[in-house]
């Protein structure tokens, strides 16, 4: 994660901290978790704000994917598979490579999710 990445993310979270404290928590610790680096020595498929992830859900006979856009919560529209880094899933995915994986708690189930794909946001490509 860079420091543009955090400083991203903390502002999503002065934003949002009141309203959705739970949701506030997982993103700092998302970013507590997350390897710090230069934004150019970032590698393309770290997940973070802008990516394009597809990931996989498991959870007994419950598995599916996932096919998500990472956006800011004014840019989301679930529907259309752009999901505000609020959402729980999405921030236990921050920080995450393909071929990882985390438990994601949604409520009071604990499901894993592994990491697939991951299309680097367009900012990153240039």
């Amino acid at each position: 994660m860079s420091d543009d990445d955090v400083n991203r993310l903390n502002a999503v979270i002065d934003l949002h901290r009141e309203r959705r404290p739970e949701a506030a928590a997982g993103l700092l610790q998302a970013i507590a978790e997350a390897e710090k680096r230069a934004a150019a020595e970032l590698p393309p498929d770290i997940v973070r704000v802008g990516s394009r992830v597809v990931c996989f859900e498991s959870n007994g006979a419950r598995s599916r994917y996932h096919h998500l856009h990472l956006v800011d919560p004014d840019q989301a529209e679930p529907s259309q598979g752009r999901m505000s880094v609020m959402n729980s899933l999405a921030a236990a995915l921050i920080g995450l490579r393909p071929g990882q994986s985390t438990l994601w708690r949604n409520g009071p189930t604990v499901r894993l999710v592994t990491v697939l794909e991951v299309d680097a946001p367009a900012s990153a490509h240039s």
